[in-house]
């Protein structure tokens, strides 16, 4: 449900005739009057005390018309007069006008209930947050109560005041002492530093020392390699420049074949002829083919050698490749290391490793000359002293917990003595986070324990954003009220914290279980200038906070001064 306008004629405080236009989100309506939120609940919920309450002319019944959109995104208006009739119009699209839907009541409420989620009265009043919603805008019996609490928080105010106090003249010891401690703390700020670089190192003393050799050499390993590649390249040209020798078959030679012809003839000739003689003769052609024979094998070696030389060549070609990485392997993983391109910017690297080495060993001694020195060494057991009472009265002042100005402790005491002597009513000391916790779950339907504890990290956050950490967080007690726990663990109920702190506590809970809710239920929420007791500062952070509600939802916020700049959403002047 989202309310969408209030028209008003003759209404208190409002005027004679107006109309005020509420949008989605955080709206900040600047009103003086504070007749706006009944006027809301009179069209939602009538009741007979409204004419009492709106009426500009006693004998002339205010009129109001309320729109709102459902879930159903139609627009619709509860038209009203006071103490007579109402009724429940719906917007025609064909006309362009607001038509009666229905003028009975239970039709009505209904209506609302069913279509817009609207509950009882008593569910709805969690929405409204009046003027009084903060515990110091409520009252109760006179008594003497709050003069007891007041005088021992004055008290208590006192002995925090003074542990500040000595806390101050610590700190302001520790500075004037500080110069004749500065050359000892520079000495140990310098070692620190020594050994917090050497920790980066990745090596020891001695690899750096194999590093920075390597290093230094690797241009001309580089260069080397680069010499034997070159001279194996130069003896495989060699080797190759004539190219390589064919070795063809013998069988194909004419030598081979004539030679053996001719022989062959011979003897066939002398066989024949029947001359044995002339068969020796034969020998001479058979000395051909016997040659081609023994070239074929000549240059079938020469082939082989070369091959088994230019394998040899390439082994030792890879060899020199191998062992130059295998040497420089460390080297590389060095400079990976390091992040560095090349031998000389990791020899920069190793360098500035050895001058921190050095700088330790200097930083040390110089150290422990300082430490000899009586003056410094007596300087140095005060400041240790001083450090131990800071430390503790720093831990005194944070298990206190909550503080107040003891001017505004001393004026708020004086007014509750002047108060209870006259028997004036003074602010409430009775309200109880129980009763919020039990209303909010029971709109969502749940147990207080199971909301508490689902709302307890956002409560965290409100308790720290309104009271600047001094209240941490809040926890629920056996008889179901929430305690306010300070950074330091000390818990307290909302009756025993002081005044103002207590207000933004309060209003902490309150809007934490109201986003809690809103996120639910989907309904406006109403403030009603709730928040005007606290200071500017707080106003604009509960600002802050009903914009985040508002996300769900909206809110519409009467603020009788100007608004906060730029937290709401849209901002109407009424």
């Amino acid at each position: 449900m989202q309310l969408t306008e209030l028209l008003y004629q003759r209404v208190k405080e409002l005027g004679a005739k107006g109309q005020i236009a509420l949008r989605p989100g955080y709206v900040a309506v600047v009103s003086k009057s504070s007749a706006i939120r009944p006027a809301i609940l009179a069209a939602l919920f009538p009741s007979s005390e409204d004419r009492q309450k709106l009426a500009l002319d006693p004998n002339v019944p205010p009129r109001l018309a309320l729109g709102f959109v459902g879930p159903d995104k139609l627009p619709h208006r509860l038209v009203l007069e006071i103490g007579g009739i109402r009724e429940l119009q719906k917007y025609d699209a064909g006309t362009r006008k607001f038509v009666l839907f229905t003028a009975d009541a239970q039709e009505i409420q209904s209506f609302l209930r069913v279509h817009s989620g609207l509950p009882p009265p008593e569910g709805f009043s969690f929405f409204v947050l009046g003027s009084s919603e903060l515990p110091s805008q409520r009252m109760q019996t006179p008594g003497s109560e709050e003069v007891r609490r007041l005088e021992q928080e004055l008290r208590i105010t006192r002995e925090y005041e003074d542990a500040q106090d000595r806390l101050f003249r610590v700190q302001t010891r520790l500075t004037e002492i500080g110069g004749s401690a500065k050359a000892l703390s520079e000495a140990e700020e310098a070692l620190a530093n020594a050994d917090a670089e050497l920790a980066r190192s990745p090596w020891t003393a001695q690899q750096i020392g194999d590093l920075a050799a390597r290093a230094r050499r690797a241009e001309h390993d580089a260069q080397r390699r680069d010499m034997q590649i070159e001279d194996i390249s130069r003896k495989r040209e060699r080797a190759t420049e004539d190219g390589e020798v064919a070795a063809d078959p013998f069988w194909l030679s004419p030598w081979f074949n004539g030679g053996l012809f001719v022989g062959v003839a011979i003897d066939v000739v002398a066989l024949l002829l029947g001359h044995p003689a002339l068969a020796l003769i034969a020998l001479i052609p058979f000395l051909a083919p016997l040659v081609a024979v023994l070239r074929y094998i000549q240059v079938d070696e020469e082939r082989k050698h070369l091959k088994r030389h230019l394998i040899d060549l390439k082994e030792q070609e890879q060899a020199v490749h191998r062992r130059f990485k295998e040497e420089q392997a460390t080297l590389k993983a060095a400079m990976q290391a390091v992040k560095v391109g090349s031998p000389a910017e990791l020899l920069v690297v190793l360098e500035q490793r050895n001058e921190a080495a050095m700088r330790r060993e200097e930083a040390l001694a110089h150290l422990e000359r300082i430490r000899n020195d009586a003056a410094a060494g007596a300087a140095a057991a005060e400041i240790a002293k001083l450090r131990e009472e800071k430390a503790q009265l720093e831990q005194r002042i944070a298990t206190q917990g909550f503080a107040r100005a003891l001017a505004d402790v001393e004026a708020d005491l004086h007014k509750a003595v002047q108060r209870s002597a006259a028997g004036r009513q003074p602010p409430s000391e009775a309200v109880q986070t129980k009763g919020v916790l039990s209303a909010a779950a029971g709109l969502l339907e749940r147990e207080p324990a199971q909301l508490f504890a689902e709302a307890a990290p956002r409560l965290a956050q409100f308790l720290a954003a309104l009271t600047d950490r001094r209240i941490a967080a809040g926890q629920l007690d056996s008889s179901g009220e929430v305690l306010f726990s300070a950074p330091a663990g000390r818990t307290a109920a909302l009756k025993d914290l002081p005044g103002p702190l207590r207000d933004l506590a309060y209003a902490a809970l309150r809007l934490c279980l109201l986003e809690k809710v809103a996120a639910a239920k989907r309904l406006p929420v109403i403030v009603d200038d709730a928040f005007a007791a606290l200071d500017p500062l707080k106003r604009s952070m509960v600002a802050k906070m009903l914009k985040a509600i508002a996300a769900h939802g909206q809110v519409i916020h009467r603020i009788a001064d100007a608004a906060p700049q730029g937290i709401a959403d849209h901002v109407v002047q009424a």
